[in-house]
């Protein structure tokens, strides 16, 4: 985590841009991950972030319930992969 960089919106349009923001003017919880390749930074992925559990025997990959780690990996680029499932061992 030392390489992990985080950043605020206020004060510019990043809110207005990736619908961080109700019309109100309320903040929205979102996820967004970019990329920098080359030089170039892209926005890779985003997920709002609406309380809505999955339903029983459904893998959980948005909110509310990115605690496990394997839920922030659903949110790299790379992700966990599709054949990927936490275990109780190793």
């Amino acid at each position: 985590w030392r390489h992990l960089q985080l950043y605020s919106s206020a004060d510019n349009g990043f809110n207005q841009a990736y619908a961080g923001e109700d019309p109100q003017g309320e903040d929205v919880p979102a996820f967004n991950v970019f990329t920098r390749r080359d030089g170039v930074l892209r926005h890779f992925w985003a997920a709002e972030m609406g309380a809505v559990t999955p339903d029983p025997g459904q893998d959980p990959r948005g909110a509310p319930d990115p605690m496990p780690i394997w839920n922030l990996l659903d949110l790299t680029p790379a992700g966990r992969g599709k054949d990927w499932y936490p275990k109780l061992s190793y």
